[in-house]
């Protein structure tokens, strides 16, 4: 009986531990509750409980002696009563009664010994148990100490955190605001160079437009021209027929002519020079800001060119008329207007070739700036 009610006591200490243990896995270190009682109170209660199992076991062993004595009483007095054993037999049996009783008296105390036995070992269980749950409380305690603590500083990370991600919000925010107005001033100005390549184009347009009247104003006065000299040519040739007699003064004609050449090397020179600058011309056209200054300036020099072929024809014209007053000087004449023509005629497929390749450089540009506004 005593082994049980410890072994119970046992059993019940055990499960309260499992289940403050399970609780503490159970609410976590937040939330370990405190010790219900203190140690002395645990103690006395443990120790009554064992002074009460003591006080049954001595009851239960009294009663059972005095039953066993009272039978073993009126055993004996029946021997003694009974006349028909003798005395041999009656103390052979009280020897027999005797060793029984021994042998149990043996058994009894070998199991009191093994019952105080049990007992010490469960007293000792039990200050371990009870060592263990002093380590378990000041366990809990200090848990409760550092979830204090950890707390604490959860709280302290927490409201720094909440001040970062305040402060990185605002940062957001402003950012966000100043890649907005980048991205509305950028919309305006990109609107502005809309405009801008809009109305650069309609000047373009307006430009090749122009360029192309006076392209063909210009074929048409070439035209006129070439029918003028058609004219002339012939008027020379028929004149020539009747010049022929004087060959002397065509002598004088050939130094003039000589003249020419190197007034025609002059401006040969004067056209290779043109072409350099018509190099740099294609080179600069190249360049998107500078392309309508350039454009400007070279239909104004063409406009010169114009004005001053034109000067030059009417000289020419002239001269022509010079030329029908007199012979020889008709003759020089004649030689001047061949070679000014033929200089013409090169004058005007240079400016032909100018033309075309001003065309395509045009083009070119009206390409890009549209890719530009795409």
């Amino acid at each position: 009986m005593e082994v049980c009610s410890n072994s119970n006591m046992n059993c019940n200490s055990n499960n309260g531990v499992r289940k403050h243990k399970q609780k503490k896995r159970g609410k976590g270190v937040a939330s370990i509750p405190g010790p219900t009682r203190s140690n002395d109170e645990l103690a006395q209660i443990i120790q009554s409980k064992l002074e009460k199992h003591k006080q049954k076991q001595k009851k239960k062993n009294h009663s059972n002696n005095a039953v066993l004595n009272q039978d073993q009483a009126k055993s004996l007095q029946k021997l003694l009563q009974d006349t028909n054993i003798s005395d041999t037999d009656k103390t052979n049996k009280l020897r027999e009664m005797y060793v029984v009783e021994a042998r149990k008296a043996n058994s009894l105390e070998l199991d009191c010994k093994a019952l105080e036995a049990k007992i010490t070992k469960q007293e000792a269980e039990i200050n371990k148990m009870q060592q263990r749950k002093d380590r378990l409380e000041l366990l809990c305690r200090e848990l409760q100490r550092q979830n204090k603590t950890v707390m604490e500083e959860t709280k302290k990370i927490t409201f720094e955190e909440s001040n970062k991600r305040i402060t990185l919000q605002n940062k957001f925010e402003t950012s966000l605001e100043e890649v907005a107005q980048k991205l509305r001033e950028q919309g305006e100005d990109r609107i502005k160079q809309m405009e801008e390549n809009n109305s650069l184009r309609e000047r373009l347009a307006e430009y090749v437009s122009k360029f192309d009247e006076y392209q063909g104003a210009i074929k048409k006065q070439m035209e006129t021209k070439d029918l003028e000299i058609q004219l002339k040519e012939a008027k020379a040739e028929q004149r020539l027929e009747m010049m022929k007699q004087e060959l002397e003064k065509f002598s004088k004609s050939i130094s003039t002519s000589v003249e020419l050449e190197k007034e025609n090397t002059i401006l040969r020179r004067n056209l290779e020079e043109y072409g350099e600058k018509f190099n740099e011309f294609h080179s600069t056209v190249t360049k998107t800001n500078e392309l309508n200054q350039a454009c400007k300036n070279e239909l104004s020099k063409l406009m010169k060119k114009n004005n001053t072929l034109e000067k030059e024809t009417k000289s020419l014209r002239e001269k022509l008329v010079h030329v029908t007053l007199t012979g020889i000087e008709k003759d020089k004449a004649i030689n001047t207007a061949e070679t000014q023509v033929d200089n013409l005629k090169s004058l005007c497929r240079t400016l032909q070739n100018e033309r075309d390749e001003k065309e395509k450089t045009i083009q070119k540009l009206l390409s890009n700036s549209s890719e530009n506004i795409n």
